[in-house]
């Protein structure tokens, strides 16, 4: 049987589709993650107004322990911080500033949250 989340009023998805849409937004790996969010870069974007209740780091933090789970070890509560980086970065992609975007906050930010906007798009 299926479960179902409900994301707004109108859309409802399955936990599959919750779970493949979270993996094809984040493209970085966990340890890849991990790394970035104790670098210089990463305390940057700490540094900014934060657009969403959770800090960068803290969202990232949740996205690793996520990544190194097995599909059929995620919870209620994972599965809600999937659905909240699904809302954030296709929100957050659609800004894209202007210019070198290597060291830009906007990338550092999507950086935090498990997404880099400069590595090839997954090949499916």
């Amino acid at each position: 049987m299926l479960h179902l989340l409900k994301l707004s009023k109108t859309v409802v998805k399955t936990k599959d589709q919750i779970y493949a849409e979270f993996r094809d937004l984040v493209n970085m790996g966990s340890g890849e993650l991990g790394k970035f969010l104790y670098s210089k870069e990463s305390k940057l974007v700490d540094a900014e107004p934060q657009e969403t209740d959770i800090s960068p780091r803290k969202a990232g933090d949740r996205t690793i322990k996520i990544l190194r789970k097995k599909r059929f070890e995620l919870t209620k509560s994972n599965f809600e911080h999937m659905e909240r980086v699904i809302a954030y970065l296709p929100k957050k992609i659609a800004e894209r500033p202007e210019g070198d975007l290597a060291e830009s906050i906007w990338r550092y930010s999507l950086m935090s949250w498990g997404h880099d906007p400069l590595k090839a798009p997954k090949i499916k």
